[in-house]
């Protein structure tokens, strides 16, 4: 049911059957003549489909009749737009590859499942620098078309969030204070018990 998936295998010469299930994945099935069947619903007569079957119906006549003319129209429409391509006049098969190699690329993006959360910190800290960014942008900035909240100034959601957040912070201290005070009269209760009762033991005695 994905297109690129399709794609994907198609261009490894690996047979494919594209599963259109709505009309963005049957017009891109109808524009490149891949192989394709229709499945508007997930029924039944979907899970009774057999991977023989589709391999079977697979017909990559018109698909492999149509790729030299999309081809053609891509690298035509790369030169009208002044983008050299690696099947330029003067071009190289290689050249793309030998200076692909020593290109400086970022690293990699890693998925959130990383074993350690060092991207997840990564990825707040970027979060919180974009905040700060957007608090501190110049004067003269862009400013859309349409109404935007503001960062700043009273009334905004991000002053009200501040001032909820350090009210939030005040309570949050007196409760703690108030709860050390009691802990604190408590560890003092036994030893003022003894010391009473040996003060009457020595007025007694």
């Amino acid at each position: 049911t994905r297109f690129h998936g399709n794609v994907a295998g198609l261009l490894a010469g690996t047979p494919a059957m594209l599963l259109a299930h709505d009309s963005r994945t049957l017009e891109l099935a109808e524009y490149h003549r891949m192989p394709h069947r229709v499945v508007p619903h997930f029924d039944d007569e979907l899970a009774g489909m057999r991977a023989d079957e589709l391999h079977a119906a697979a017909d990559l006549d018109a698909f492999h009749a149509e790729l030299p003319q999309g081809f053609a129209r891509y690298t035509a429409f790369l030169e009208r737009n002044g983008l050299t391509h690696r099947w330029s006049e003067g071009e190289t098969a290689t050249a793309f590859d030998e200076r692909l190699a020593v290109a400086d690329l970022p690293p990699a993006v890693r998925t959130l499942a990383a074993p350690d959360l060092g991207e997840v910190a990564s990825r707040l800290r970027w979060l919180r620098e974009g905040m700060v960014l957007d608090i501190t942008r110049h004067p003269q900035r862009y400013e859309p078309p349409f109404p935007h909240p503001s960062w700043q100034g009273a009334g905004s959601r991000h002053a009200r969030l501040l001032e909820e957040g350090r009210a939030r912070d005040a309570a949050n201290e007196a409760a703690v204070e108030q709860l050390t005070r009691r802990l604190e009269a408590l560890e003092r209760a036994p030893l003022r018990r003894l010391v009473d009762r040996l003060r009457r033991m020595v007025r007694r005695g």
